[in-house]
């Protein structure tokens, strides 16, 4: 966070404010949590003997950062090119080649809507693997949109869709909890068709309240949203190849997916607690690793990763 200060944000044309953050260190053979931390913290001593008011308000207003986040279980924010190992798993599964010719081109457009690949590099054909280390954007937005086209684009074909990218998101835990042995974990998000449409009943009226046709850009977004807010679009499939859109995640569940990336394709439940220990220090029982599921993902993929 205090390297992050010291660079310039082109977007605000300030330096990066960081105010808050969150790291984990999972042992990655067996899920056990070597480290946690959520920033900003705050000094727990405030809660004996009852919270006064205006400590509790500085706890939990609009200008606290809100210390009693715990930000590695309860932060989601949209994971970036972290996500690339889901949609290069995910193409993999679509029967694509690790090592085909992907052309990584500066940008990728769409109807009049242009994709830019970051600082609009060009790298020509590359592979999975090469596309993962240069995190190159084009090459998702190209096979995520083939996927989209071939599973019948806005208006599926009858039947199933082949949904790749968004089915194995959820093989690889995301859009629910991963079991850590801790209170009060959210599940991130997986925007695929079934959230579509629940998040499509739950606003569609204020959107067609509001929306209009020839308005404002909000308008107009709301009028979109109204007519089919409830179809998986082209630009939806697009940016969530990059782990952008509505996607969200947490830092426990990124720390479990390159967790098992890294040990050979286990996903292990995060654990906080190593033994249940009894008063005279002996110990009761041991908590075992707990696994939660095996990635989508054969062993000689997992090593290009």
């Amino acid at each position: 966070m205090k390297k992050a200060r010291e660079q310039f944000d082109k977007i605000t044309g300030e330096n990066y404010k960081a105010d808050s953050g969150a790291a984990v260190v999972m042992e990655a053979k067996t899920g056990r949590i070597v480290a946690m931390a959520s920033a900003p913290t705050y000094d727990p001593n405030a809660w004996v003997g009852g919270i006064s008011a205006k400590d509790y308000k500085q706890l939990t207003g609009k200008d606290s950062d809100y210390p009693l986040l715990n930000r590695a279980i309860q932060g989601q924010s949209a994971p970036g090119s972290t996500f690339k190992v889901v949609s290069t798993a995910a193409a993999v599964e679509a029967g694509y080649e690790w090592d085909g010719g992907y052309p990584c081109t500066s940008s990728y457009s769409v109807g009049g809507q242009v994709f830019k690949n970051f600082e609009g590099e060009n790298f020509g054909p590359i592979s999975l693997g090469r596309a993962l280390e240069v995190s190159c954007d084009t090459v998702f937005y190209g096979l995520a949109d083939r996927e989209w086209k071939k599973d019948g684009g806005i208006n599926p074909k009858k039947g199933e869709p082949k949904d790749y990218f968004y089915k194995t998101a959820h093989q690889f835990g995301l859009g629910k909890p991963t079991g850590i042995d801790l209170p009060n974990e959210v599940t991130g998000r997986v925007p695929d068709r079934q959230w579509k449409l629940d998040y499509w009943k739950a606003n569609k009226d204020s959107w067609c309240k509001t929306g209009k046709k020839d308005g404002t850009y909000v308008e107009k977004i709301a009028y979109e949203n109204c007519l089919e807010g409830n179809k998986m679009r082209e630009g939806d499939s697009i940016n969530y190849s990059i782990g952008q859109g509505d996607t969200l995640v947490t830092p426990i569940q990124e720390a479990a997916i390159y967790s098992a990336v890294s040990n050979g394709g286990t996903l292990y439940a995060p654990t906080i607690g190593k033994a249940i220990v009894s008063a005279d220090g002996k110990t009761v029982q041991e908590i075992k690793p707990k696994v939660n599921a095996k990635l989508p993902v054969s062993k000689a993929t997992l090593k290009g990763m």
